[in-house]
């Protein structure tokens, strides 16, 4: 990671980008620790849709300021992650302004997308860079279609056809980065903390006969049947 670090240093004369990062958890307060030792100013929401800058800016997102209530009713965010359907995008408002999309956000198969596809062959679609760190294959980035490797991270999107094509092949195109192992990137760093939350986490169960059920409710499979927890994997499976 230190040595990750040093390559922030080497990145100057950014152009006046706006930059939205969507998600408060770790991998969105992840993404902000970046962009705030690479010196990028943070600004306000408000700040972000109506202001102009002379320089690059970041603003980061929670879901009550792109997602609303479908029936109009007041925002409730204990409701929406036990009822997305019940919300719709509101991620409209940000589409013309927003140069990068870092997309940080956990997304539920039942939850809108941030827009459609049908959204980039409009005039006023301005984003031409997008990170789904989230990568989530056709999830809440439509043009997610397909994830990419560490070796070759990036591929564009054409808005015109909709199909995919090599990376920067097109100034009209969309370039998406895509890696769904992004933390193999930093393996000393992964490894440690990985191990480090075995120990915490799952030896104590292990020793102790698991009196609090945390092995029991983190086991996928047992006796060659899923376990009903993991029950929406059948199709997969299959």
């Amino acid at each position: 990671m230190e040595d990750m670090e040093e390559e922030f240093f080497k990145v100057k004369h950014l152009p006046p980008i706006k930059i939205a990062v969507t998600g408060t958890g770790r991998v969105g307060q992840g993404a902000v620790e970046v962009l705030g030792r690479m010196g990028i100013r943070r600004v306000s929401v408000y700040d972000y849709l109506y202001l102009d800058f002379s320089e690059p800016v970041y603003t980061q997102l929670c879901s009550s300021d792109y997602n609303r209530r479908r029936d109009g009713r007041v925002w409730d965010t204990a409701n929406f992650h036990h009822e997305p359907a019940a919300y719709e995008s509101a991620f409209a408002k940000f589409i013309p302004v927003t140069d990068l999309l870092i997309a940080c956000a956990y997304w539920h198969p039942a939850a809108p997308r941030l827009f459609a596809e049908a959204d980039t062959r409009q005039p006023d679609f301005k984003l031409n860079t997008i990170a789904d760190v989230t990568c989530d294959v056709n999830g809440s980035i439509p043009l997610t279609k397909r994830s990419s490797t560490i070796e070759e991270p990036a591929f564009d999107y054409n808005p015109a056809t909709g199909e995919l094509e090599a990376p920067y092949s097109r100034a009209d195109n969309i370039t998406l980065m895509a890696v769904d192992n992004l933390p193999c990137e930093l393996p000393r760093n992964a490894s440690r903390d990985f191990s480090r939350q075995l120990l915490v986490q799952a030896l104590p169960p292990l020793m102790s006969g698991d009196p609090a059920g945390v092995l029991a409710r983190a086991t996928i499979a047992e006796a060659g049947q899923l376990c009903p927890r993991f029950a929406y994997l059948r199709d997969y499976v299959a």
